[in-house]
Order: structure tokens, then C-alpha cells, then sequence
């Protein structure tokens, strides 16, 4: 997730309350849900490798650097934001990634958990392809 401090409003704060909270709410059925950032551990790429879904939050700017990084490395965004949703390509980020607001965060953990893997992986591989389509220099370049 990148430093803790770095949103407007103490917004990432309080979506860090907010996935703590849900933890602690739910049977997961062995499943885990946390929030690091990467201060905490120099292995945060390894930490994204063995995450099904990546927060991504806005910044002090509208959108978020960590939202290219994680499409890069092939693995599902779920950009939280403030108010509205900065995100590349609009309907197609909706095939392979969410967004949602900080106060819609719960109800979006809640779909998440709900999912099976075979949904979850048809997403994977479309944020793999998207990737290299149009989130690379060549593919940027086709797009245009």
C-alpha cells in the first residue's frame, strides 16, 4: 500500500481500520485478510505475490503509482479512493480490477471473500494480458 500518511484526510488510516475491522469480524475459513504497507516489511513484493486482491489507495493525488506496479506484476487492484475513481481505462479496469470508496470497502471485502478461486484467477489472467496490452510502453503506444 505504500506509507501509511500519504492521502488527504487521513484516508489511508482509516482504510487500514476498516480491513482490521473486517478481520476481525468474519470466519474466513482459513483465509487471511491484512493490510501491510510497505514500510513494514522490505519483502513487499512477496507480500503482493501471496495476496489474491492488492489495495491500491489514492494518494495525495488523485490516483496511485502502486496501481500501475501491481497491474504490472499480474495481480487484481482494488483502488480505494475519496471521491471519485481515477483509474487508466475505465471499462476495461472494471473487467480485472474494483474500485470502491473507503465507506464501500466492507461490503467490497465481503463480495471478495465470497468469490472462488476459478473467478478469481479468470481475473488474474485478464489483468495479466491487459498488462502487457496497455500498460507497457508498446502497448501504451498501440492504444494511442
Amino acid at each position: 500500500v505504500g506509507s501509511i500518511n500519504t492521502a488527504p484526510h487521513s484516508m489511508r488510516q482509516e482504510m487500514k481500520t476498516m480491513v482490521n475491522d473486517f478481520a476481525k469480524s468474519q470466519d474466513l475459513h482459513g483465509r487471511k485478510v491484512g493490510f501491510f504497507h510497505f514500510k513494514q516489511t522490505a519483502l513487499w513484493e512477496q507480500v503482493m505475490f501471496d495476496s489474491r486482491f492488492s489495495l491500491v489507495p489514492r494518494g495525495y493525488g488523485r490516483t496511485s503509482y502502486h496501481l500501475a506496479e501491481t497491474v504490472a506484476m499480474g495481480l487484481v487492484p482494488i483502488f480505494v479512493y475519496t471521491d471519485q475513481p481515477w483509474v487508466p481505462y475505465p471499462e476495461l479496469f472494471k473487467t480485472f480490477g474494483y474500485s470502491t470508496t473507503v465507506s464501500g470497502l466492507p461490503r467490497l471485502l465481503e463480495n471478495l471473500t465470497a468469490m472462488n478461486d476459478s473467478e478469481i484467477m479468470a481475473r488474474e489472467r485478464t489483468v495479466a494480458a491487459v498488462a502487457r496490452s496497455h500498460f507497457t510502453h508498446a502497448g501504451l503506444m498501440e492504444q494511442i
